[in-house]
């Protein structure tokens, strides 16, 4: 399931034709009104199910209403309330800007205005108060919260991530 990547749930029904509503967790819902296949799974299963979309409508900035081909009756997608949404991630839109999709910066280093070239994205935790990057340094796992503050601009050639830490940030995880 690496290639998939999760953007939202289906939360509820509209209509008696078989319509989902859908919370998308992404930058620009406009930027997937045109998408011509999603994946669905239940919550917790892995197996991804792949669907025609034959109709979206964006609702607000994370809903939107879709119609998949096969679920044609309200009780059909009534079953479905609760799936996960995944697209392939080649079907992701291009990000520009200091904009990044969590999953291409793993591995990316780390370099800081300040302090010059620090280690490496291990993982990303998704918080609810707040995202947070996980980097190696210096054999300690040092977290940065991922805030326009201090996440500057991903350099995809190079495969590193430009940031401006808060001073004293990495004294606190390298103290006994």
């Amino acid at each position: 399931m690496t290639e998939y990547i999760e953007i939202g749930y289906t939360c509820g029904v509209v209509g008696i034709k078989g319509q989902l509503r859908t919370k998308l967790d992404v930058f620009d819902i406009q930027e997937y009104k045109k998408q011509k296949e999603l994946f669905l799974a239940k919550r917790g299963s892995k197996e991804l199910v792949p669907y025609r979309v034959l109709a979206i409508e964006i609702r607000t900035d994370s809903e939107m209403v879709i119609l998949l081909e096969g679920i044609d009756s309200r009780d059909k997608a009534t079953d479905m309330v609760g799936y996960t949404l995944y697209l392939h991630e080649s079907k992701l839109p291009k990000l520009k800007g200091n904009k990044f999709y969590y999953f291409e910066v793993i591995g990316f280093t780390i370099q800081d205005e300040n302090l010059g070239t620090l280690g490496t994205i291990a993982n990303i935790y998704d918080m609810p108060a707040q995202d947070i990057i996980a980097m190696n340094y210096q054999n300690k796992e040092v977290l940065i919260p991922i805030t326009d503050a201090f996440i500057l601009q991903p350099d995809r050639e190079n495969r590193i991530l430009h940031t401006r830490l808060p001073e004293g940030l990495l004294e606190v995880y390298l103290q006994d």
